[in-house]
Order: structure tokens, then sequence, then C-alpha cells
């Protein structure tokens, strides 16, 4: 996951909880979504079938379910 905060001029990548080896996952524009927690907390999925959390704002990550059919379209409340 890659961060900017300078509109795209440079770019932080954060990835400890994620998959590193052989990780080609593929994140719908949809299947993302965040919180009004603070730090929010963010929320995607792949169409691999897993869902991935993250409690401190994308900094650390971890996977909150496996198995799931394709995740096409994540929404937090």
């Amino acid at each position: 996951m890659f961060e900017t905060r300078d509109a795209g001029a440079s770019w932080n990548g954060h990835t400890e909880g994620l998959p590193q080896d052989d990780a080609y996952l593929t994140i719908p524009r949809q299947a993302f979504a965040r919180d009004e927690a603070t730090p929010p907390r963010l929320w995607f999925g792949a169409t691999s079938g897993e869902l991935f959390g993250s409690s401190d704002a994308g900094a650390t990550w971890r996977v909150v379910a496996r198995g799931l059919a394709p995740v096409l379209s994540v929404r937090a409340a």
C-alpha cells in the first residue's frame, strides 16, 4: 500500500502485515474504504477473496478475512 500527502510528488510504502512474496493482488477502486475513527481505520479487499484492515491509518495491516468470493466493493460504517 502506498500513501501520498503531496498530490503524488512523493510516495511512502506501508507493507507491514501485507503479503510480501508472490503477492499479486488486484484491488478494485471500489474495494477500498475508510471509517470515521481517529485515526481512520482503512479497509481493502482483493479479487483473491481476502479482506485487509488497518487501525492506524495504514501504517500496519492485518488480514481480516480469507476465502471470500472476489471482493469487488468494501463499505465501512
